[in-house]
């Protein structure tokens, strides 16, 4: 049974449907109904719900293999907390047109889906 996995699942979701809400409220408040309009904060929520709404579903799909295959409790808290971490980075830089915080963001959830990639081969050998 996975009992950490669905925590994150559950954190990383909240955080789609808070991002969904920022777009749908730009495009409520501009009245666009598709693309950006020429909006460049519509076009960064629309990009920061699109990266989470990218990475998530893979870096979780990874976060339940290790679980299911047996990777220590602490580490999975470890990456689930790393990764969650990375995206709210990433979406708040991206959200306030801050590069530090957005780049941190998508270097350190590449770098944590190399790691949990690397970790999914190294539990099948």
């Amino acid at each position: 049974m996975l009992s950490i996995t669905p925590i994150y699942a559950a954190v990383n979701i909240l955080l789609v449907v808070g991002l969904t809400y920022l777009v749908v409220h730009h495009r409520i408040g501009k009245r666009i109904s598709v693309g950006d309009g020429g909006h460049d904060d519509l076009t960064r929520a629309i990009r920061a719900h699109g990266n989470l709404a990218e990475n998530a579903p893979l870096a979780l799909l990874l976060f339940a293999l290790l679980e299911w295959n047996g990777l220590p409790h602490w580490q999975l808290h470890l990456l689930g907390a790393a990764f969650t971490l990375s995206r709210l980075s990433h979406a708040y830089g991206l959200l306030n047109a801050q590069l530090g915080p957005r780049s941190l963001g998508a270097l350190s959830t590449t770098t944590l889906l190399m790691a949990m990639s690397g970790l999914a081969l190294l539990q099948v050998w």
